[in-house]
């Protein structure tokens, strides 16, 4: 059972290094926010992987690591669970067309500082003698695995929430990611729990399974996104991809010029920064400007807006297509 499990875990080290270079290859073509989001998410979960292995070995195999060392486990662990959440949050912000404004930040930042202050109270009460080694230890690591669960569990229901009218739309990637944390996360930590409760011979190693799912994941849709590409789009996929009527869109919602451009940047993937550095304009005014659009177009995100421009498009086209048609009937006749 011991070469099972060191065999997952060289599985799932072997495919997160393949999907982080991927995802970084494919970032520095593109330079799309929610690549380099998931990238660094990627990497921060690697890390939480290998804390996570050694304390799992050093259980199994019954050593005994000095106090100092599974201190720095148990508060590196909850650093990098942290960060890890704060580029979930990221993408499930741009995944629902939100920003991640100042504000969540700030509350991010003191649920962190409060949690913190747990896991140093719980070492505390160690230091002196109010709790046994082990307790402390099962403790500061519940911490860690509880605030990773509901986080990415909250980053689920962020985008479920954002897009419930129309889950059907997303990628499926995203749909496959989100089915996997939902199932996986919350029996993790069931498991996690009952592991205090009952004594298993072979503790099941969740997040190696976790993390070597969305990898394998990530993987095939890169490799299937990367092999279309390579033989060129299908016939349907070439008429979706018809230049768009901008100028009909501008005047069918009053768009300004300006608002024109930043609107382009943003279908293209640019965030609020990027655009900005593009136009040689604040963060700010972008904001701004891609609030006035949704005002006039009537949406709350970038994604009812890509919906909207979806459905002039084809629209447009099908008058199109109507035109031609009379007119070819018309010089016939």
């Amino acid at each position: 059972m011991n070469h099972v499990v060191l065999l997952l875990y060289l599985l799932c080290f072997t495919a997160g290094i393949i999907a982080i270079t991927m995802m970084g290859t494919n970032y520095l073509k593109s330079r799309v926010e929610i690549i380099k989001n998931a990238l660094l998410a990627d990497i921060f979960f690697a890390c939480i992987l290998l804390i996570d292995s050694i304390n799992y070995y050093g259980e199994l195999l019954g050593r005994d690591f000095p106090a100092w060392f599974y201190g720095v486990l148990v508060y590196g662990l909850f650093g990098l669970v942290a960060v890890k959440t704060y580029y979930l949050m990221m993408i499930a912000c741009n995944l629902a067309g939100k920003l991640f404004t100042k504000r969540h930040k700030i509350i991010f930042r003191s649920l962190v500082v409060v949690i913190y202050g747990a896991l140093i109270g719980v070492h505390l009460l160690y230091q002196y003698g109010m709790l046994e080694p082990e307790i402390t230890l099962s403790i500061g690591f519940s911490i860690s695995n509880v605030a990773a669960v509901f986080g990415s569990l909250f980053c689920v229901m962020r985008v479920f929430l954002a897009n419930k009218n129309r889950i059907s739309e997303l990628k499926p990637i995203v749909r496959i990611c989100m089915a996997i944390l939902v199932i996986i996360e919350p029996i993790a930590l069931l498991f996690n729990f009952l592991g205090y409760m009952i004594s298993f011979q072979y503790p099941i190693a969740f997040s190696p399974i976790l993390y070597l799912l969305m990898n394998g994941v990530g993987i095939v849709y890169i490799l299937k996104d990367f092999f279309s590409e390579k033989q060129g789009l299908p016939e349907k996929e070439v008429e979706k991809a018809e230049p768009f009527d901008y100028d009909m869109l501008a005047q069918r919602f009053d768009i300004s010029q300006r608002e024109m451009e930043i609107l382009k940047l943003v279908l293209d993937g640019y965030n609020n920064q990027e655009v900005g550095e593009e136009l040689h304009i604040s963060p700010n005014t972008v904001r701004n400007h891609i609030y006035s659009i949704y005002k006039k177009a009537g949406v709350k995100n970038r994604l009812e807006l890509a919906s909207i421009i979806s459905q002039n498009s084809k629209k447009n086209k099908l008058i199109s297509n109507k035109r031609i048609s009379e007119k070819t009937s018309s010089h016939s006749g």
